[in-house]
């Protein structure tokens, strides 16, 4: 409420120090006195019960009396945040699996062309156009999957890239001619090519600013360990099953 006149606060202290014990009461006065302060105790308890910890105290104008003000109800940030951070981490790690089986349709032509060339008749030139097929593919898709990432959502595209990059291996598996498999490897790259922007789009909102680095560490790491594998065992399970088993792979 508003503050008292600086006289009318004058004139109630004396009462203020009685019903406190700053004077000396005998007789009626003394019982009316201890009654007053057990009221004021109870008043006292009942408002704190129901401020709760949520109240926040404010001095009143004369700097002495506290008065009680209700600070509003917050849900927890801890509560909200966990299921949050678990989903978060969910998406995170789906798209490093993602990042990891790009890579490696990326990395796996390199050590398979000799398998390839000894199925099918090839030249020099015909190695080098299943070399750079993917790339061509990878290179003409990667700028507008971006960009139909921020018209139709990157989810989708996410969603629409995995399932043609499933065909096109399949595709790729199923080639029985060295143009027929640098058509479908340049149709893999194309699947392929959205998914790099994509899942920065997609992972920036679902994050918290102190997470990002660690999440963009996690998605570099399915390229490193792609490499890693991809390189040496691609050419060891096709000189064990064939390379087209590995393609289906």
């Amino acid at each position: 409420g508003r503050c008292a006149p600086a006289g009318s606060r004058a004139r109630h202290r004396p009462a203020l120090r009685s019903l406190g014990g700053g004077s000396r009461l005998d007789g009626p006065l003394a019982g009316a006195a201890a009654a007053g302060r057990g009221m004021l105790l109870r008043c006292v308890g009942l408002a704190l019960l129901f401020a709760g910890p949520a109240a926040a105290y404010q001095p009143a104008c004369d700097g002495r009396l506290p008065l009680l003000r209700r600070a509003p109800l917050v849900a927890s940030s801890s509560a909200v945040a966990a299921p949050q951070s678990r989903a978060s981490d969910r998406q995170l790690y789906l798209l490093f699996g993602s990042r990891f089986v790009q890579s490696i349709m990326r990395l796996a032509m390199g050590p398979l062309v000799v398998y390839v060339c000894g199925d099918m008749a090839c030249d020099a030139s015909s190695r080098g156009q299943l070399l750079s097929s993917y790339s061509l593919g990878y290179l003409s898709s990667q700028i507008a999957g971006g960009a139909l990432a921020d018209r139709i959502g990157p989810r989708l595209v996410i969603l629409c890239a995995s399932a043609l990059g499933g065909a096109c291996t399949l595709a790729s598996a199923s080639a029985r001619s060295v143009r027929a498999l640098c058509l479908a490897q340049v149709l893999l790259g194309v699947s392929q090519g959205p998914l790099y922007p994509t899942s920065i789009a997609y992972l920036g909102p679902a994050l918290p600013p102190s997470k990002r680095a660690h999440a963009s560490t996690v998605l570099d790491l399915g390229i490193t360990l792609a490499t890693l594998l991809a390189l040496p065992f691609s050419g060891a399970i096709a000189a064990a099953v064939g390379w087209r088993a590995r393609t289906l792979r």
